[in-house]
């Protein structure tokens, strides 16, 4: 028998069978999809086909911090075509998938409920900026006891119900009710509506972060097809670890209203749509629509890892660990970026948990880096060669990063952060359309400043991919200390804030792209060598007030392009028309960059 359907004689469990339409039809013991997927896991059926139908997953304390839970499946298709999953408790994650291999999920649409977020209107504000009032739209969460941490809040418009511009992503401390119907949110720091660009009258969402909604843990071969997320606390689908060379073709849009609502949702996922971090073969996106989601597009990296002891030496110690015996290891200079040394990794030992002040040295990193508490675990690493290791430097493993990856036809749109984010090598970003973005569109290069995420991008072509309004939030047109103040921006970032003199990265193609309405520049190109830069079209580009934008990185945010710390950069065949009020260059090269070729003739300002 090569296939599986839910039968009556398996085993069951309590849950509510609703209809497609939404209806409720009846409350009965039914098939229960866990033990479904499950046998055929268990006894290496080939495919599993769940009937069509809205089935409410439970969270049961022996599943931690997951609904459900798959391990070790092998050469299996799950098709769940016209099937809902309704997650019932948001503070925990939807569904994991562990040690997988060649596993096909299609058809299945995913959402939360109750949701992990709230949304309304703003209808008081204290004069010094201490507090916002938000009144609540009738059928969203008022259990204010659940927005107690992890809290984030996102000014809309309430003519297009869009992000609106030139707004800062908000960050309450406190949560408390000021009425019926009525959350009252206290700052860390005063926020005057004037300063922040906002209105009462405004639409807020505030939403609670917690566990992903679809993650692949240590997985390879897998494939998503055809999957719908409509919300979730955390990243649409995250995939971590392992050999990966995963496939995805999915949707994360909005939901439908909460039952009692009106208004429809503002906010689809709760962060990133696709996320991928330390994958040895990178991922396949493709034919993709995200959107409404509350932080990036696509986030494809590997990690730094932090050195907490010193000395030439085969062996150190570090905190959290990115690395597998085998892996090349890459060793760099924790306030410059510079490459150290390299060397093969022989052995990785967990030695366990440490505290923030277990020791004067790692108290001091804590003031350097942006340690989190899961940062807090100790590794001693083993690799063939002696090394130069000093207490601050970070490491990381250049065989597990996403490399080889492919973003490529994707549609992604109307959210906040960066839409494309790339930190891996050998890969092609190409045929995407990408609108209304508060950040970047697309961002090539390593964040050692705040992610610890590696690395510099190599050998990646960036071409015939659509960018409109861009970078129209306030984190980066009103952002001095932010560096990918480009639409398209390649850079990598230091804790100090400056950019890194360091150029790794390198043999970067930027083609026949339309760039058409940024907040600031069009193109940023820094921390770089060889890159090629032609048929590129700059249309409407500083669109914001942002002569603050850059300028605590040394940037220039009155360029369209904006060349620094690079060398051999060609131009050809690029045109720029329309800038805004702050833009007064075309193309502007600082004496950090060297060997910038065909600037004059391969950049023209045209009509």
């Amino acid at each position: 028998m090569d296939g599986l359907r839910v039968a009556g004689s398996l085993l069951v469990v309590f849950c509510l069978v609703v209809a497609a339409s939404g209806e409720v039809v009846d409350e009965q013991r039914t098939t229960d999809v866990e033990a479904l997927i499950q046998a055929a896991i268990d006894k290496g059926i080939e495919s599993v086909t769940i009937p069509s139908g809205v089935y409410r997953i439970p969270h049961r304390e022996k599943k931690e911090q997951w609904h459900l839970i798959f391990k070790n499946a092998r050469d299996l298709r799950i098709d769940a075509t016209g099937v809902t999953f309704v997650f019932t408790n948001p503070a925990v994650g939807g569904m994991l998938l562990e040690d997988c291999h060649n596993v096909t999920l299609r058809g299945l649409t995913i959402q939360f409920d109750p949701l992990p977020f709230t949304q309304g209107t703003l209808v008081a504000t204290d004069p010094e900026g201490l507090w916002y009032d938000l009144k609540l739209d009738d059928g969203y969460r008022h259990d204010v006891e659940y927005f107690k941490a992890r809290l984030a809040a996102y000014i809309y418009d309430p003519g297009t119900r869009l992000l609106k511009p030139g707004t800062w992503d908000m960050y309450p401390k406190k949560v408390t009710r000021a009425g019926p119907g009525v959350f009252r949110l206290h700052w860390r720091e005063p926020k005057k509506v004037e300063e922040h660009k906002v209105s009462m009258g405004d639409l807020m969402v505030l939403k609670h972060s917690a566990g992903g909604i679809i993650f692949l843990a240590r997985c390879s071969g897998m494939t998503v097809r055809d999957v719908t997320i409509h919300s979730g606390p955390g990243i649409g689908i995250q995939e971590a670890g392992g050999e990966g060379g995963n496939h995805y073709s999915y949707t994360v849009t909005r939901g439908p209203a909460p039952e009692g609502a009106t208004k429809q949702p503002l906010l689809s996922a709760g962060c990133d749509a696709f996320h991928s971090s330390g994958v040895k073969k990178g991922p396949v996106v493709a034919d993709c629509t995200f959107e409404y989601q509350g932080d990036d597009g696509v986030a494809i990296h590997g990690g730094y890892d932090v050195v907490v002891t010193g000395g030439k030496s085969k062996t150190c110690r570090i905190m959290r660990s990115h690395v597998e015996p085998g892996d090349r290891l890459r060793l760099l200079d924790g306030k410059s970026a510079k490459k150290k040394g390299e060397a093969v990794v022989t052995k990785v030992k967990h030695l366990g948990q440490i505290e923030r002040d277990q020791t004067a040295t790692i108290k001091s990193l804590f003031e350097y880096f942006p340690i989190r508490r899961d940062y807090l675990h100790l590794y001693e690493l083993t690799v063939e060669e002696e090394l130069p290791f000093a207490v601050g430097d970070i490491v990381t493993s250049f065989d597990r990063n996403g490399s080889g990856f492919v973003v490529r036809s994707n549609t992604i749109r109307h959210h906040r952060a960066r839409g494309i984010l790339i930190k891996a090598c050998n890969g092609l970003i190409e045929d995407n359309k990408l609108e209304d973005i508060t950040q970047s569109g697309i961002a090539l290069g390593p964040e050692i400043a705040y992610w610890l995420e590696a690395s510099f991008v190599q050998n990646v072509v960036v071409r015939r991919n659509t960018l409109r309004n861009i970078g129209m939030g306030a984190n980066v047109a009103y952002s001095a200390g932010n560096p990918k103040i480009g639409a398209i921006s390649i850079c990598a970032s230091v804790p100090q804030g400056a950019l890194s003199g360091v150029r790794e990265n390198r043999n970067i193609v930027i083609q026949d792209n339309v760039i058409d309405g940024t907040g600031v520049a069009g193109l940023l190109v820094s921390c770089a060598a060889n890159i090629t830069i032609s048929g590129n079209r700059f249309l409407n580009t500083h669109q914001m007030d942002c002569a603050q934008a850059g300028t605590d990185c040394g940037l220039d945010p009155t360029a369209v392009i904006y060349v620094a710390e690079s060398d051999n950069v060609v131009f050809a065949d690029n045109t720029v028309s329309g800038m805004g009020k702050a833009g007064k260059n075309a193309l502007v090269v600082a004496p950090s960059a060297s060997n910038v070729v065909g600037g004059k003739e391969g950049v023209r300002l045209v009509k």
